[in-house]
């Protein structure tokens, strides 16, 4: 191991350093103080801006200028989201009414059919909407245009009623169409039916016509016999 005396040497080498690094950065201090002293200045500075700018007035400046700005974002963007918002409902509308077209034309064409009298063209479509509005539960403007079918076939039913019960067939084969197309337009009594009772009551007021007119004639006779014996 190093003796005492050697140990006394290495002490004194270090201190001696120390003592030489301390002249050097003291030098180096004395030669570069008004440097020193700008650059401290300097972050001074800086640092009472940054202070300034988040702590002070400038802060509530900065705040006021966003609100505003904010405010002013809002009223020119929210009626441009809203009418976003109803150009999304229309196109939604306008696929629909695409979608859906023949069903929401079958009011016009159904009342096209009663016009040209194309029964059978009136009983397709009201069978179109039926199957549709079956498949649409609860769609509010699907059953508004069934109600009007609905309207329009009744006034056929009412219409073809008549025409069984007062016009002339030609033939069973007119008879036979009449009472499939009341058929297939639902008529709430079988159509059959409500032919026999038809015929039926006017058989009955011709019989009771002809009564009535056998009574006439029958008392005219006897009236101008009794003439001629008296």
């Amino acid at each position: 191991g190093a003796s005492y005396a050697q140990l006394q040497d290495i002490k004194k080498q270090a201190q001696s350093g120390a003592q030489g690094c301390n002249r050097k950065l003291n030098d180096l201090v004395k030669d570069n103080i008004g440097s020193f002293v700008a650059c401290q200045d300097h972050l001074n500075k800086m640092f009472r801006h940054q202070d300034l700018v988040f702590h002070g007035p400038a802060l509530d400046t900065l705040g006021k200028a966003y609100a505003g700005i904010t405010e002013h974002a809002s009223t020119t963007l929210d009626p441009i989201f809203a009418r976003s918002d109803q150009v999304t409902k229309i196109k939604s509308a306008l696929t629909c009414l695409h979608r859906f077209q023949y069903y929401f034309r079958l009011p016009a064409d159904i009342r096209g059919h009663i016009q040209r009298r194309d029964w059978h063209s009136v009983a397709h479509d009201y069978k179109r909407a039926k199957s549709h509005v079956a498949h649409a539960k609860g769609t509010q403007i699907f059953n508004k245009v069934y109600e009007q079918v609905q309207m329009l076939v009744a006034d056929v039913r009412n219409l073809l009623c008549e025409e069984l019960t007062t016009a002339s067939l030609s033939s069973s084969s007119d008879l036979y169409m009449l009472l499939t197309l009341l058929y297939s337009l639902d008529l709430e009594h079988s159509p059959v039916l409500h032919y026999l009772q038809t015929k039926w009551d006017a058989i009955n007021a011709k019989f009771g016509a002809a009564t009535d007119q056998y009574r006439r004639d029958r008392t005219k006779l006897w009236l101008q016999a009794e003439a001629q014996w008296d």
